[in-house]
């Protein structure tokens, strides 16, 4: 707990895996951290996804440019689907293709390296 009211007693429920490991990510970003897994990119997006996209590159570049490390452009890493995608719904929609790309080779007893080769 970072803050809390008077007489506040914590009675509640532990965090479940899926809001501990999003609140780790959102303290990764507060952070200024630059290299997340795709898993972790979802994770953070969905979290951000009420503030529009140049609001959240605004704050991360003001936060970054207060720490004393090397100068890396997020543009350059994975957190730059962060500051062009609004949700996850954008993202939804390749995976599901993807996955169903995946299910077809797979029913035709094929691997994704086969499908570049015919």
């Amino acid at each position: 707990i970072l803050d809390c009211s008077g007489g506040f007693a914590a009675k509640a429920a532990p965090l479940s895996p899926f809001q501990s490991t999003t609140a780790s990510q959102c303290y990764r970003f507060i952070n200024s951290d630059l290299w997340y897994t795709t898993k972790q990119l979802h994770l953070l997006l969905r979290a951000l996804q009420d503030t529009p996209c140049d609001a959240r590159s605004r704050w991360f570049q003001q936060v970054k440019s207060c720490r004393r490390r090397p100068i890396t452009a997020a543009e350059e890493t994975p957190l730059a689907v962060l500051f062009s995608t609004p949700d996850g719904f954008h993202l939804l929609k390749e995976r599901a293709t993807q996955s169903r790309i995946r299910t077809l080779l797979y029913a035709r007893g094929l691997w994704a390296h086969h499908a570049f080769r015919m």
